[in-house]
């Protein structure tokens, strides 16, 4: 876990037609003003919205537990935890970040059949009872420290069609469950359900039916045994962009039916499943900057072919595998750059290899690719960099971990206050998406029994997506400091306090800050204003200038309109804990490294 993770932080509000794109080429203008052009995020957290829309539509039954291990920025947990979800933790130090953001302990998973003792011990103090097991000396440590837990047997599945398989670690073998169920009859355990992962980057979906099947059966022998269960964890794996091989709704086809078939609605059963990089790959889009180039020549190319693509291009970056590119080693990624600088037509590519910045040789971010002729200072951006990257990032040979950036469009954020708010009242006639009654907000109001909704017309902004707008973007920025009150922005954390918070409650405090360009940029020398205009577009002082600013002003009525009535709803309980927000969507053998594999999702 990465436990620099800061206390307060910055995040920015999208004008409406601005992407995170657009956030990303502002950050390269303002770095490329400076010295210090060192990489960075954008984080869309917006996108990690619209991926809930879509789990809930295309998996209605299963209640997220997303799978913390991933990606533990507190950004992310905070608008999850806004949204309902539940969370899988594989330590103390994540089951610590999750409940400081004030998340019950009963929306908590302890997915790690493999514990601590001090571990089960802490968990037991503070409240989290539902653990995994998959062995009898489990069994015996739990009941030494956690009389009361809610244990899920997990069992081994056919994981040989994944990319990072996790059953040659975890998981027991269908002809040892009877055995273990008995064994924790014998201590008293209460074993409430069963749980499996079909491994990340799973290409056939067949497995996840034969593994719900699977469950079936030992669920049959929990119930001859005497025991109640009523939970099914179908564990995680599932893809985290349209990029892959095997598309999100190609899996959820073959679930489904499954779950009907093996575990029907009617049944009582609860189905929860662990996503990670689901939620997050999409969201990260990570920036890094050329520092260094060597040019390989080709001794023995003929004459004639001279002024052609004989070279080699060797760019070196500053960020690796030690750092965000360490999914390359522990997650099989295959990471390919696009270029910030769009190449002329005519441009001649070059055969390329891109290294990382410390001193092993191990530090090869690309072993080949085709780029252009760039030069030291250009910048080179990867897409889908949320999933095990900045979890695993280590500050190898002094290189420390980009900064981030969070945004996040005030749609977006209108759609979070929405779906929170519709899960305190009773939902509004008319044409509603059904989202689980898990999403239900978290708040000191009593959480009804009916399903919290999503309009219809929410679900389908939030799935489309928005184009790039080539203009300078605009945006508000607020700054998230627990317990200072002389923000005059939107405040979005608070220091926990006892009992469950309100996430996401808007607190309109005063107009919005917009920040775009500097009123000292005009006084900037004509070669940087040129460039910075020449990136992103900027016409000073244009009719669309005036335009936006009186959207903007629009917006903040509304919003404090909004606060009005949110105020009412909650009965003027107190502000949120929340984060910041937004929207748009961050091969070497390996198993010498085998036992870093419950690095990923769903251990």
């Amino acid at each position: 876990m990465n436990t620099a993770t800061p206390t307060e932080f910055d995040f920015s509000f999208l004008e409406e037609g601005f992407s995170a794109r657009d956030i990303v080429e502002q950050k390269i203008n303002e770095s490329s003003m400076t010295d210090d052009r060192d990489a960075f995020y954008v984080c869309d957290l917006g996108d990690v919205l619209k991926k809930h829309l879509r789990w809930v539509r295309a998996l209605p039954r299963v209640t997220p537990y997303y799978a913390v291990k991933c990606n533990d920025s507190r950004a992310v947990v905070m608008t999850l935890a806004s949204l309902g979800a539940g969370f899988d933790c594989a330590s103390k130090t994540e089951i610590h970040m999750v409940q400081s953001l004030g998340v019950d302990a009963d929306r908590i998973i302890y997915a790690n059949p493999c514990k601590q003792v001090s571990q089960i011990k802490y968990a037991s103090a503070h409240g989290v009872r539902m653990m995994t097991f998959d062995s009898e000396v489990e069994l015996m440590k739990v009941a030494r420290c956690h009389e009361n837990a809610k244990l899920v047997l997990r069992i081994a599945t056919d994981d040989s069609k994944a990319v990072c398989r996790l059953s040659v670690k975890f998981g027991a073998q269908l002809k040892a469950c009877r055995g273990l169920l008995e064994r924790a009859k014998e201590l008293g355990l209460n074993v409430i359900g069963v749980s499996f992962h079909v491994g990340s980057g799973c290409t056939d979906p067949g497995t996840y039916s034969q593994a719900i099947a699977d469950a079936r059966c030992v669920f049959d022998i929990g119930d001859e045994l005497g025991f109640n269960m009523d939970l099914l964890d179908i564990g995680g794996g599932f893809p985290g962009s349209d990029e892959t091989e095997l598309k999100f709704e190609e899996i959820t086809a073959i679930i489904n039916p499954a779950m009907d078939k093996y575990f029907p609605a009617d049944s009582g059963i609860k189905v929860i499943a662990e996503p990670g990089r689901f939620y997050v790959a999409s969201a990260y889009t990570l920036v890094v900057n050329i520092i260094a180039k060597k040019v390989i020549v080709d001794d023995e190319s003929d004459e004639e072919d001279e002024g052609t693509n004989e070279k080699t291009l060797m760019y070196y970056v500053n960020d690796g595998v030690y750092g965000s590119f360490n999914c390359i080693l522990y997650d099989h990624a295959h990471c390919l750059p696009t270029l910030h600088k769009k190449p002329k037509p005519d441009e001649v590519m070059y055969p390329c290899s891109i290294w990382g910045p410390t001193c092993d040789g191990l530090d090869r971010i690309v072993e080949q690719c085709y780029l252009p002729d760039l030069q030291v200072g250009d910048w080179l951006v990867f897409d889908n960099m949320g999933a095990y990257t900045v979890a695993a990032a280590s500050t190898f040979n002094g290189f420390q971990r980009p900064d981030m950036h969070y945004v996040m469009s005030r749609s977006a954020w209108q759609t979070v206050q929405q779906i929170c708010a519709q899960g305190l009242a009773a939902p509004a006639e008319g044409s509603l998406f059904e989202v689980p009654a898990g999403c239900g907000r978290e708040s000191s109001l009593e959480v009804p029994t009916k399903p919290c909704q999503a309009h219809d017309s929410l679900l389908e902004d939030h799935l489309t997506g928005a184009g790039r707008v080539q203009d300078q973007p605009r945006h508000a920025q607020a700054h998230l400091d627990p317990g200072d009150d002389r923000h005059q922005n939107r405040r979005l954390v608070e220091p926990l306090r006892p009992g469950p918070p309100a996430y996401f409650k808007a607190e309109a405090k005063g107009d919005l800050q917009q920040v775009g360009q500097d009123a000292g940029d005009a006084e900037r020398e004509g070669d940087a204003v040129e460039r910075q205009a020449h990136h992103a577009g900027v016409a000073g002082g244009s009719p669309r200038e005036a335009e936006r600013e009186a959207e903007a002003e629009q917006q903040g009525e509304k919003l404090q309109e909004a606060q009005v009535a949110s105020d009412g709803l909650h009965h003027g309980s107190a502000p949120v804990d929340g984060e910041r927000g937004g929207e748009r969507h961050g091969d070497r053998d390996t198993q010498h490294r085998q036992g870093t594999q419950d690095a990923n999702e769903g251990v």
